[in-house]
This record gives structure tokens, C-alpha cells and sequence, in this order.
């Protein structure tokens, strides 16, 4: 009946021009830009789930995408994720993959972190993003062979590293090495709703995501009732608002063109929610 897929676009654009995304992208660009000359400058990038961290890294990721020059292809930032049982050889073949290297699981732990920081001159590396890093943390302490590759990366390289994750991934400050290393930290959190500046601003997210609703009741859904409920239930989380209402329009029967309640409640029971309109 709709093209989800397209709204689904939409309305994560959306989700990535709300003011603390923006102001986090622009972060990691300064970032990407201070290592274009020669500064090392990591970035820890913690937020509770569906804040919106992967929104950011995708937008960041898109917009410095793998592009081909007559002699080399660019690589200027580099995507991975890994896990608590990564060891460092492991962890440094994860990176080479990721970069599209051919030979990335073969020779020794030396002979790849040489192979890994060469590729990263040769192919432009600015950044090495680490989603989800709160995975590789081992029970009762950081991963050392994890850290062990940040180091490297830093001491041969100027590539700066973002650890993207759960407040967990702070305890990789507790390094005294990385604390030095990783002093810029973006702290991302549930939109609020308390001051006239925070509820003007989910408003606004509400206001914009209804633009791209393709019901005829749009604009019922931007007023005071409807947003005061859409916050109860989301807790000010913008993804969780876009997964809302994108399963609430899966919801819709041929021949309805709103959405009522109803489908609001079957969205929130389908991903185990408390019912609240």
C-alpha cells in the first residue's frame, strides 16, 4: 500500500537533523578534519539504545564513502564492528576486511598490523569507527587485545578512532594509555521534554516526521494530545519514534487512509510495549 521503504528513508533523515545528531556529526567531521592535518583526535561516542548512535555513524559513513581514484581506491573512514572475544589478530584482519583488502586473513599478527597501517596511508584512512564497542568488552574488564590495536593505530598512524556504544565502552578509559588518547567524548541522550526550548524541539521532530506520513490524518498526529502521548511512549527516544510509526503503517487495511489508535497499539504490542494511547 506504501512504499516503506522510501518513508523509512525519510524518516531517518529526519531522525539525523535533530540538534544533538547534527551537533555529533559535526563533532566527528572536526575530527576527520584534524586528522587531514596530521592530529590524532579519538572520539567516544556512548548513548542508551535507540538514542540514535547508529543513525549518526550511518549518516557519518555515507557521506565519506569509498570513492575511486585513477591509482587507488579512497577509503576515508572505515566501518566494524567486533567482539569480546576478539583477539588482536583478529580484530586487525576485522579492519583490513573492512577496507576491502583481498589478503585480509592471511600472515601473521605482524605481518598484518604492517600490512594494516600502510593500507591506511595508501588509501587515505582518516577515521576507524568501532560500532557497538560496548561488544568487546570481556566481563570484568576491557579487551587488551582491542586496546592493544587501538594503540598500534595510533602510535603508526594519525587515523583517528571513534568507540561508538552503551556507557559501557567508557570503561576503555579506564586505560590510563587510551583515557589520554580518548578525551573528547559525545554523550548522547533521550530527547527532553520539560523547558519550552526541549518540547519545541519534539515538536518539531513530530511535526517534520508527520510531513512524511502518507495519511490524510498528518496533521492530527502534530498536536498537543498526540504528542504528548508519542513522547509517554517513546521517552523521548527519536528511533524509537521512527520505528513506531513506521509499524504502525504496516498496520493500515486497504481502503484506510488515517492512523487511529488502534493502529498505534498494535504497533507497540508487535515490539512488546505498554499500551499508552
Amino acid at each position: 500500500m506504501f512504499d516503506l521503504d522510501k518513508i523509512s528513508i525519510d524518516l531517518k533523515k529526519i531522525v539525523s537533523n535533530t540538534m544533538q545528531l547534527k551537533y555529533a556529526v559535526s563533532v566527528l567531521e572536526v575530527s576527520r578534519q584534524n586528522q587531514r592535518i596530521g592530529h590524532t583526535d579519538n572520539v567516544i561516542l556512548v548513548g542508551n539504545p535507540g538514542v540514535g548512535k547508529s543513525h549518526i555513524i550511518k549518516a557519518f559513513y555515507r557521506s565519506h564513502a569509498p570513492y575511486d581514484e585513477k591509482e587507488r581506491t579512497v577509503v576515508p573512514v572505515v566501518k566494524v564492528s567486533l567482539s569480546g572475544k576478539t583477539s588482536h589478530l583478529q580484530c586487525v584482519q576485522e579492519i583490513l576486511e573492512a577496507m576491502g583488502d583481498q589478503k585480509w586473513n592471511k600472515g601473521t599478527s605482524k605481518e598484518c598490523d604492517k600490512r594494516l597501517y600502510k593500507l591506511m596511508k595508501d588509501n587515505g584512512v582518516q577515521m576507524v569507527i568501532i560500532d557497538e564497542a560496548h561488544n568487546t568488552l570481556n566481563k570484568k574488564s576491557i579487551n587488551s587485545h582491542v586496546a592493544m590495536t587501538l594503540k598500534g593505530i595510533n602510535n603508526n598512524t594519525s587515523v583517528s578512532i571513534v568507540l561508538a556504544g552503551i556507557d559501557s565502552v567508557m570503561d576503555y578509559r579506564e586505560d590510563p594509555e587510551l583515557k589520554r588518547r580518548f578525551k573528547r567524548v559525545i554523550r548522547i541522550n533521550h530527547m527532553g521534554y520539560k523547558s519550552d526550548s526541549e518540547v519545541k524541539d519534539f515538536k518539531k521532530l513530530i511535526a517534520d516526521m508527520c510531513q512524511v506520513l502518507p495519511v490524510e490524518n498528518a496533521g492530527e498526529l502534530k498536536t498537543n494530545d498526540w504528542v504528548n502521548r508519542l513522547y509517554l511512549v517513546s521517552e523521548g527516544i527519536p528511533d524509537f519514534i521512527y520505528t513506531l510509526f513506521l509499524e504502525s503503517l504496516r498496520f493500515i487495511e486497504p481502503g484506510e487512509t488515517e492512523l487511529t489508535k488502534k493502529h498505534f497499539e498494535n504497533a507497540c504490542m508487535s515490539f512488546d510495549v505498554v499500551k499508552v494511547f
